[in-house]
């Protein structure tokens, strides 16, 4: 288990997709369970409004992300395409979290969450990308650790 680590974090095409998974998905679960909160108790909306939102964020997201997976895969460097989700990720939460304001919230959870939330299949694909490369148990006990570290987080 210490050399399947160390095969992690010695290899930068692994290392830093699966340290951002890590840190988007600590992210995700320490902000998503708020946003009902914020939206409803500090910014007033109502319960269907704010089912409304969440809906249409959620139709969004796959929306968004079935076309940039789409797009990703015809791209021969998909690290941009995942800077710029990770920063519409800062943004959008960033901006739940210090801006009290409807418009900013409601554009933040139906757009730049959404947005964010394509980066995790990006980064899973260029952690595959780079393990198809390697020996195939090797491969196998990479992307099962990954995807561990991920969930667990």
């Amino acid at each position: 288990m210490t050399s399947l680590f160390s095969s992690i974090i010695r290899d930068s095409r692994i290392r830093i997709p699966t340290v951002t998974l890590v840190a988007l998905a600590f992210t995700y679960a320490s902000t998503v369970p708020y946003q009902s909160i914020i939206g409803i108790s500090e910014l007033g909306m109502s319960d269907g409004a704010y089912s409304a939102l969440v809906f249409f964020a959620a139709i969004v997201n796959v929306a968004i992300s079935l076309t940039l997976g789409i797009w990703s895969d015809r791209l021969t460097e998909r690290r941009p395409l995942v800077l710029a989700l990770s920063i519409a990720g800062i943004i959008g939460f960033g901006s739940i979290a210090l801006i009290h304001s409807p418009a900013v919230f409601i554009f933040s959870v139906l757009f730049l969450v959404p947005m964010s939330n394509s980066t995790y299949s990006l980064l899973f694909a260029s952690v595959r990308a780079r393990t198809n490369q390697l020996a195939r148990s090797e491969a196998v006990a990479i992307t099962s650790t990954v995807r561990a570290l991920y969930s667990g987080s």
